[in-house]
């Protein structure tokens, strides 16, 4: 029986390798198969690299399927950068004979790299194999998919800058390598465009989309001193290294200078950006200039990131209160100035919610007649606890912070209303109202529908409206200009051109617009009486404008000298104190009707009689 049993056992164990004998050529055809279909890469070389086995994906990754591979080295593909930790892998899974995972770079035969994932196995001592195993798998979308999300992580989707949180990062290891080395400085410059708001509102927000892209272009001339923008400031020998230039929303961007040895690097890189910025946009077919206020703030022994971004904003600020497109650098003293700003800003918000606004009317006088013709608004702020605060301390701050529009529509409302009033007080016909309107509320694209709605609700003759523009505000963008104060007068409103002879215009351009009136800077009225040559160009101005069927009104009238001298020359209009000072509505009344400039010389005379 036990016989048997090994007689059994002898037999089962050659039927199974005579079976495994006759299957396997079935999974050789098998093997071959899978390989010829897979996209992964299996590569088997020795432990030099040389090839003893390739897939066909491998030629075919790589481009290379006029050309025998198997024989070849794999470190003849892989990328030079990526051959030390390729043979280090290698090395370890000898070692231990077990595998790697390790990722590389292969050429293809167009000179192009693919990025692949690959596991090394050892299996040298497998006598089916012996060798190395390398299998490999291709990442470079992915990795590329990874790369983007990276980018997009830490840049700015628009200028493709870094964004906030980069620059931060970059910046608090700029300062920490600078405490531990402080034989230089770095430098944070803060830079804000000027009055973009005004450009979104009137050409849209892809126009200040493409001026921000742009102006990141520049930006990166400027710091790195390369000859694309032309400027008058040339290269010193030495300049900063450039560190990073980031945008950290709106219109606000940050330079990093790493290493300055004296503020006026940092301050020669400010110079440059705006001697750049001196050359126009072109958006939409359109020059456009644009300033840029420029912040500066440096390291210091407990300057962390937070708090120099931050310095330099508030040198940027100051930079901006200033007058615009100029450089301030950071000093202590400027926190306590920018708090009275913003604490203005806070207030003025809280006047216009709380009506604490009022008008106040200074009359324009026919020369001819010496009665008032028109009254121009003029708005005060009587701040509680305070009294009137002047015009000049907060139109300014009101236009930077946008709060003109709405002050404006407010006093356009007021002004037509109070028109009205005079009108129905029995004043036929009741004088004009004249009312100032900036740039910013000029190039709000709601602007056209705020006139006609004020004309619609207080009920006011068109004909008794007069809008005053300043000159520079027309010649900014003197074709979208035309074509709203067409739209303007076709309500019947008047316009008038303010501060003339202060800008670049002229009476050939001044054609295309349908003003009816110029109002002559106090500037020229001031010396008209004592300069010969001011004088006669007043004089031309009236000529022309009367050849152009214009009015011209003479501003800033202060004495009686100047009064003749724009009687003589047959100026239309004046309107200054020697005539009467800017008084509330309820004071204009008793005016209307009475020949101001006989009033005047009757006040005159009485006062020197007084006197004798």
């Amino acid at each position: 029986m036990l016989m048997y049993f090994r007689h059994f056992r002898r037999q089962r164990r050659r039927a199974k390798v005579a079976d495994e004998t006759a299957i396997a050529p079935n999974h050789e055809a098998q093997f071959r198969t899978l390989m010829d279909y897979s996209v992964d890469l299996v590569m088997i070389a020795d432990t030099e690299g040389n090839t003893s086995y390739l897939s066909p994906s491998v030629s075919s990754a790589l481009g290379w399927k006029d050309r025998a591979l198997t024989g070849s080295n794999i470190f003849e593909w892989i990328h030079p950068d990526d051959v030390a930790l390729t043979r280090a892998a290698l090395d370890a899974v000898i070692a231990r004979e077990g595998s790697s995972t390790i990722r590389f770079r292969l050429g293809r035969a167009d000179g192009r790299w693919l990025d692949f994932d690959c596991v090394i196995r050892n299996l040298v001592r497998n006598p089916n194999i012996q060798g190395l195993l390398f299998h490999a798998r291709d990442v470079t979308q992915a990795k590329r998919t990874e790369q983007i999300v990276d980018f997009n992580a830490a840049h700015d989707v628009l200028t493709k800058l870094p964004n906030r949180a980069l620059f931060m990062d970059r910046l608090q290891k700029t300062i920490e390598r600078k405490k531990r080395h402080p034989a230089t400085k770095a430098a944070v410059l803060f830079l804000d465009l000027d009055d973009l708001k005004t450009l979104n509102d009137s050409l849209g927000h892809d126009a200040g989309d493409t001026l921000i892209t742009e102006f990141g272009q520049r930006l990166r001339a400027c710091v790195r001193g390369e000859d694309t923008v032309a400027r008058p400031l040339e290269l010193t020998a030495r300049e900063p290294d450039m560190g990073t230039i980031a945008r950290l929303g709106g219109d606000e961007f940050v330079v990093l200078l790493e290493d300055v040895s004296d503020p006026s690097d940092a301050i020669r890189v400010a110079r440059r950006v705006h001697a750049a910025m001196a050359e126009p946009f072109v958006i939409q077919g359109q020059e456009v200039f644009k300033g840029v206020s420029i912040g500066i703030a440096f390291t210091s022994d407990h300057a962390d990131a937070r708090s120099m971004v931050a310095n330099a904003d508030t040198a940027m600020y100051r930079a901006k209160m200033r007058g615009k497109s100029r450089y301030e650098v950071y000093d202590s003293a400027m926190h306590a100035q920018i708090a009275q700003r913003l604490d203005l800003e806070k207030a003025l918000r809280q006047a216009l919610g709380g009506k604490q606004f009022r008008l106040h009317f200074q009359p324009i006088v026919s020369l001819a007649t010496g009665r008032i013709a028109g009254l121009e608004a003029l708005v005060r702020w009587e701040k509680p606890g305070v009294g009137l605060v002047s015009p000049s301390e907060f139109i300014g701050v009101a236009e930077e912070i946008g709060l003109i529009v709405e002050l404006g529509q407010w006093v356009l409302v007021e002004a037509c209303r109070q028109a009205a009033q005079w009108e129905r007080a029995g004043f036929e016909p009741g004088p004009y109202v004249s009312v100032n309107v900036s740039a910013r509320q000029f190039a709000y694209p709601a602007f056209v529908d705020q006139v006609k709605d004020a004309l619609r609700d207080t009920g006011i003759d068109p004909r008794r409206l007069k809008l005053e523009l300043t000159e520079s505000t027309a010649m900014e963008d003197p074709e979208r200009a035309a074509e709203l104060m067409v739209q303007l007068a076709d309500l019947g409103v008047t316009l008038s051109l303010d501060d003339f002879g202060t800008g670049h215009s002229s009476l050939s351009v001044l054609r295309r617009f349908p003003v009816k009136t110029i109002k002559i800077d106090r500037s020229f009225v001031s010396n008209i009486h004592t300069n010969s040559q001011v004088a006669a160009i007043v004089s031309t101005i009236c000529g022309l404008a009367r050849i152009l069927s214009m009015e011209v009104v003479a501003e800033g009238l202060e004495n009686v000298d100047q009064l003749e001298k724009l009687k003589s020359i047959s100026c239309d209009y004046a309107q200054g104190y020697l005539l009467s000072m800017p008084l509330p509505a309820e004071s204009v009344y008793p005016l209307l009707g009475t020949n101001l400039i006989d009033r005047t010389a009757a006040h005159r005379a009485l006062a020197a009689t007084a006197t004798n």
